[in-house]
């Protein structure tokens, strides 16, 4: 495992409660916008997932179908029925569809654990439903929201760029 980065310790410095109603709001978001994705999800919607950001100091834990996401300091022990570990800006990036998640697991930029069929479906689920986290994370607020949704679009650009991220 590599040294952790400045960006690490300064988000290892934000409270985890401040993580925890934040990521809470863009999940939410993200469900209201995408009903069909637990109906994709089928019986895999209520399993846990852990996504692990290799270069964070946090753990997602998320089940889909009960609305559940925690937020854990990583490394933690988690019960979960599969886990996805990858830099931030990868797991940003395959929960929009915007990278090809097999070539990023064959080249060993995402590991996955457990139970592989879950896995495949919460992958397939995201792939239909066009997430666009800047258009909706941005919505409905207020007469700022097209700027917010400009900067944040901006910033996932540059940030995939930095990364290296190829979009799929």
């Amino acid at each position: 495992m590599p040294l952790p980065t400045p960006a690490f310790w300064v988000a290892n410095a934000v409270p985890l409660p401040v993580i925890q109603a934040a990521a809470n709001r863009a999940f939410a978001t993200v469900l209201d916008h995408h009903p069909r994705l637990l109906e994709r999800m089928g019986s895999h919607a209520n399993q846990t997932f852990a996504f692990v950001p290799t270069d964070l100091p946090w753990v997602f834990l998320i089940t889909p179908g009960t609305h559940r996401l925690t937020v854990a300091r990583h490394p933690a022990r988690v019960l979960a029925n599969a886990t996805i570990s990858a830099p931030i800006v990868l797991l940003l990036a395959l929960l929009e569809g915007k990278a090809d998640g097999d070539a990023a697991f064959f080249a060993r930029g995402i590991e996955i654990a457990g139970d592989m069929e879950a896995i495949l479906a919460v992958r397939n689920a995201l792939d239909d439903a066009a997430i666009d986290l800047p258009r909706e994370l941005a919505s409905g607020k207020g007469p700022l929201h097209r700027r917010l949704e400009s900067a944040l679009a901006r910033l996932r650009a540059m940030l995939l760029a930095r990364e290296g991220v190829r979009w799929n």
